[in-house]
């Protein structure tokens, strides 16, 4: 059942501080926690104890950005510049997900201007040469973004499909001033059924990984340690080394001694492979395909190997 809990503060502000604390006077990191999942399902906790309210200068006066700890910026030019916060999770080979908010809970704060985003910028402009916009959405009396949760396109990273869960704990309405923070939301993310985008079709139910995939893994899914589907074998990886020919004879003791120490290494004369790095590059998926590959070496400058 969905709960929801509401309250109304005014905006204060500390000394020196942007800090605005909603169960904590101190600034505290954004909270994730997995309260269950099987892959198939997952369940997903979003806790805060407050949020950043940021000043800023704007040709109608003085605004606020909006920021979470361990947050991102939407970068939508000309919408209210606030944090979204989000965290991938391993879900089934081919199943097409939904995210249901089973509860939540949210305070309001009342008169609270927040300035609009100047998008996403590249690092050869400076932000301060870029003037504020308001774009449409400050003409529409409803809260942006709206949805408080979703998810992004699945993707396949190695030896796992996986999908990122978006949390929008920040809602604001810039007709009526009010923004809104959600300081818990409680997701079930599950399968609903088949789909047909970036799907994995797994060969077999025996997955190795190298320890480096390992460490990637745990830190990039939450839900990483839940996986049971499969037997896990860590190994050591293996080594594609493509070497120009003049080179191939310095390399050799590099083979040999990365073979001798229990990383399977192949060395290839890249004029064997092609002369243009498309050629290289269907080379090395057709390989990653039939053998797997953790690391991969070139030998040789941009010349002798194109890249």
């Amino acid at each position: 059942m969905k709960k929801i809990i509401t309250a109304l503060f005014c905006v204060t502000f500390l000394i020196g501080s942007t800090w605005q604390g909603i169960t904590s006077d101190t600034p505290t990191k954004t909270q994730l926690k997995l309260i269950y999942s099987d892959i198939e399902t997952s369940k997903i906790e979003f806790l805060i104890d407050g949020f950043h309210l940021t000043p800023v200068k704007t040709p109608t006066g003085d605004m606020y950005l909006v920021k979470l700890d361990d947050g991102a910026s939407l970068l939508l030019e000309g919408a209210p510049d606030i944090h979204k916060y989000a965290r991938s999770i391993i879900i089934p080979d081919q199943a097409k997900m939904e995210v249901e908010v089973l509860s939540s809970e949210f305070v309001e704060y009342k008169d609270v201007h927040i300035a609009p985003s100047k998008g996403n910028l590249s690092r050869l402009i400076d932000p301060k040469d870029v003037s504020y916009t308001f774009g449409d959405v400050y003409q529409n009396n409803e809260f942006f973004p709206g949805e408080i949760v979703g998810l992004e396109i699945p993707y396949v990273l190695r030896d796992l499909r996986g999908q990122t869960v978006v949390f929008n704990p920040i809602q604001y309405n810039p007709v009526q001033k009010i923004l809104r923070v959600y300081q818990r939301i409680l997701v079930e993310v599950s399968a609903a059924e088949k789909d047909n985008i970036n799907i994995f079709e797994r060969s077999n139910e025996e997955v190795k990984y190298s320890r480096e995939f390992l460490n990637i893994y745990q830190n990039h899914f939450l839900n990483f340690d839940e996986d049971s589907r499969f037997t896990y074998l860590v190994d050591h990886g293996n080594m594609l080394v493509i070497s120009y020919a003049s080179f191939m004879d310095e390399m050799q003791p590099l083979v040999d001694w990365k073979n001798k120490k229990g990383i399977p290494t192949e060395m290839v004369d890249v004029s064997d492979i092609g002369s243009n790095s498309s050629s290289i590059q269907n080379f090395v998926s057709d390989y990653y395909n039939d053998n797997g590959l953790t690391f991969l070496l070139l030998v040789g400058d941009i010349a002798q190997i194109p890249s």
